[in-house]
């Protein structure tokens, strides 16, 4: 039987009964399952628009309602076909659509890169001077940062540089490239290639995978570009993940895969924006959680997936791009940066790189919030660090309505004492609603009434003895029927079906902030300060970036400080990664960081698991915040 997916056309054939999630695996199409397949998220959602399928599950009917079956959605890891079928993701999950953070903060880089090269001229020999090329090689090869009073030291050479070496000296211009990585010499080329020296740094998120190309001479940053995650179709969280590689014979070889593709589109790419030739890049450094890098070098992480957590190998490593069939020049060497502990990994580490955490002089603390929430408090000559288990709320799973920040999300939310307003990426008809959209529509709904402090959300009779506005009564469900608040009216959203708040999606918000905050209050406590002491918040990571730091203080995420000293840094993951690629000195930075920094670690800990459940409830309205009278924000 043919499966079509629709925008791409793509065909593929499956068996009778065979589910969609199965067939968008097998064509690499991007379906993401956050759930991993067992039915209970949204996330691999399908609009069916011909053909037979099997009849729907008690868990499609129960995530997406009558209505939406009706209209033909179905969840595609349910879903089985039998017959020819065409069918489209919804929302569609095209990169180009997504708010994915590519770009980071403007910043100079110190300049030592690993990578140099020499143009050097090998002189043709006789009979009665009997030396081999590789002598006069290692004779004119003389790279500054290894040299000394008594000329340059001795260096070795790959194997796959010494194979090339004869064909190239046959020719009748004996002029070579030596391009050598701090005394090993990688490659050899015919000609003077010099000009041509690049690397390219990788922010390795369990979500998105960022890609840098930069140009190893001057630190110019010549082209990014990022990619989802196809690992995603096979769980959203790492936990899913681990699952998956343990209960699938191939499951570990699956994830490495498809990491590695997720790596080489990008580097495609980065090369057609450019015009670099991918055989010019000869080092690339990457930071990514703990089980990314196991997965990206193909170790096991089942170890992850039980206290305590331990990783195979927390040391900076590095292989070849051969090795992990990454599609640069084959012996570019790949520097996989250093971990700290079982969930807090190299990402974390090039945070602190890149935001100088390691060296601050004021009491700071830094959070990258996502289906992980790493969280660093640095002080003077200390750093601690935990990472806690946010889940995907904040990526829109797990959440009714909830989709990734994509063209048709809700991104932005406001209410006033007229109207609920609402900013759609796109400037289209609404699909749903995205991490940062949830935070502000339950941040404004709190100030609004309709939200209690203990997250209970009104009925329309309570919001009336209340004496809240008439047009909030109306988007209040009555009693009797499931609890719910709605933000767009079905004639502005697509499907015609009205996107709304319900009192599960405010529950799943909960647990995720309850755990950020918990796990931020964990490290003060555990450096003995109060969170009036912090100096500033730093923000990190895509979702920090569009967060609104207003909304995030109004549910309680981070500690109650005032707006100005809470500040995005934007992807800072992928520009510690830059630095590190084009600095000798950094890697040895980042080395320093993951041997000093302290994990706290949360798991089985009963005073996290108490301030969690504290953290639950939000804040009370501050007596100085109300509804302003009206907002400037763009309607739907």
């Amino acid at each position: 039987m043919k499966l079509t997916f629709q925008p791409t056309d793509t065909h593929i054939d499956l068996q009778a009964g065979q589910t969609i999630l199965e067939g968008a695996r097998q064509a690499d199409i991007e379906i993401t399952a956050s759930c991993g397949g067992k039915g209970i998220c949204r996330s691999c959602r399908i609009h069916v628009l011909e053909g037979e399928l099997t009849a729907p599950t008690p868990e499609e009917r129960q995530r997406l309602g009558a209505q939406q079956i009706g209209q033909n959605f179905r969840l595609a890891c349910h879903a089985g076909v039998l017959s020819d079928c065409t069918v489209r993701i919804a929302p569609p999950l095209s990169e180009k659509s997504l708010n994915i953070l590519s770009q980071t903060e403007e910043t100079r880089h110190e300049l030592d890169p690993d990578i140099s090269k020499q143009h050097i001229e090998v002189p043709t020999f006789s009979e009665e001077r009997q030396r081999s090329e590789l002598e006069e090689i290692y004779r004119q090869y003389a790279e500054p940062s290894r040299a000394d009073s008594n000329g340059p030291q001795p260096v070795s050479i790959d194997l796959a540089a010494l194979r090339q070496m004869p064909s190239f000296l046959q020719q009748e211009a004996r002029d070579l490239t030596v391009v050598s990585r701090r005394g090993t010499i990688l490659a050899l080329e015919p000609g003077n290639t010099t000009a041509d020296m690049y690397g390219i740094a990788f922010d390795l998120g369990t979500t998105t995978v960022v890609g840098y190309l930069l140009d190893l001479h001057n630190g110019k940053l010549l082209a990014s570009a990022s990619e989802l995650n196809s690992q995603a179709r096979y769980g959203g969280d790492l936990m899913s993940r681990i699952t998956f590689a343990q209960n699938d014979r191939n499951g570990r070889q699956i994830l490495h895969e498809n990491i590695v593709n997720t790596i080489n589109k990008i580097v495609h790419s980065l090369c057609e924006q450019s015009g670099v030739t991918a055989e010019s890049i000869y080092e690339s450094t990457i930071a990514g959680n703990t089980c990314m890098h196991h997965l990206c070098l193909n170790i096991d992480p089942l170890r992850l997936g039980f206290a305590p957590y331990m990783a195979a190998i927390r040391q900076r490593q590095v292989c070849t791009a051969s090795e992990l069939g990454i599609h640069i020049h084959p012996q570019a060497r790949i520097v996989m940066l250093p971990l700290i502990a079982g969930f807090v990994g190299a990402d974390t580490v090039a945070v602190i790189l890149a935001s100088n955490l390691h060296t601050i002089q004021e009491l700071t603390l830094a959070v990258d919030i996502g289906t992980n929430g790493e969280i660093v408090l640095a002080a003077p000559g200390r750093l601690l660090t935990c990472s806690t288990a946010a889940g995907t709320a904040f990526e829109g799973a797990q959440i009714q309505h909830g989709m990734r920040a994509a063209e048709g999300a809700i991104d932005k939310v406001a209410i006033d004492a007229k109207n609920v307003h609402c900013h759609v990426i796109g400037d289209g008809p609404a699909l749903g609603i995205c991490g940062s959209g949830l935070v502000d529509a339950v941040a404004h709904m709190l100030d609004a009434g309709v939200i209690e402090d203990g997250g209970r959300l009104l009925t329309a009779e309570k919001a009336e003895q209340k004496g809240l506005p008439l047009f909030l009564q109306e988007r209040l469900a009555s009693k009797g029927a499931p609890k719910h608040f709605t933000l767009l009216p079905a004639e502005q959203c697509d499907p015609r079906e009205a996107i709304v708040i319900t009192q599960q999606d405010i529950r799943e918000l909960q647990l995720a902030k309850a755990a950020i905050a918990a796990g931020i209050e964990m490290l003060l406590r555990a450096m003995d300060v109060q969170a009036n002491a912090l100096h500033e918040i730093l923000l990190a990571g895509a979702f920090g970036n569009y967060l609104d730091p207003t909304s995030a203080l109004r549910i309680g995420l981070i500690p109650a400080l005032s707006a100005e000293r809470i500040r995005s840094i934007g992807n800072a993951a992928g520009l510690g990664a830059q630095r590190a690629l084009l600095s000798h000195q950094a890697k040895h930075e980042a080395d320093q960081i993951a041997g000093q920094t302290e994990h706290i670690a949360l798991s089985g800990n009963a005073e996290f698991h108490r301030i969690f459940a504290e953290n639950m409830i939000f804040p009370t309205l501050n007596s100085s915040r109300s509804m302003p009278d009206s907002i400037e924000v763009q309607n739907c």
